[in-house]
């Protein structure tokens, strides 16, 4: 079981012991989800981002964000085409603004666009302006430069 699933089902029993004590009047010294159980520390940073195209592949190898737009492109006569008009326009503007989950679709872009648009702002604080992150603690686990790139930016004057 990952560790995140543990700390939430723990924090359920948590709970329900908790309404058993207050609610029924069940009598425990103490909640034993919150003094005796040790939760384990959970570790969900992803640094994953869309690949490129394999430069040696040739012409017919696309990209992951090209195959994500065209499954993502409006065609209502193909039959595994998308059905939903708005949906390529969203998934791009995810990808271009670092969009958060609950502003518009629950799409994990950010960490795509937060890192596309640090290349384009190479100044820190500008960055966390057009994302909308007050801690950079939090930007960090969003930002996640190509090899390539950050190679480029050292080998530039």
């Amino acid at each position: 079981m990952a560790p995140a699933t543990v700390v939430r089902e723990l924090g359920m029993l948590q709970q329900v012991i908790t309404h058993a004590m207050r609610e029924w009047e069940i009598v425990l010294p103490a909640n034993p989800g919150e003094a005796l159980v040790k939760r384990p520390k959970v570790a969900n940073a992803r640094s994953r981002r869309l690949q490129l195209a394999d430069p040696g592949a040739g012409e017919e190898a696309k990209s992951e964000e090209e195959r994500l737009l065209a499954a993502c492109s409006y065609d209502p006569r193909s039959e595994g085409g998308c059905r939903v008009k708005w949906l390529r326009p969203i998934v791009e503007l995810a990808i271009e603004t670092a969009m958060r989950r609950g502003e518009l679709l629950a799409l994990d872009l950010r960490h795509e666009a937060a890192s596309r648009l640090a290349e384009k702002l190479t100044n820190i604080l500008e960055l966390s302006s057009v994302t909308g992150h007050r801690d950079l603690r939090m930007l960090k686990r969003y930002y996640h430069p190509r090899p390539e790139e950050l190679a480029r930016r050292l080998a530039s004057p």
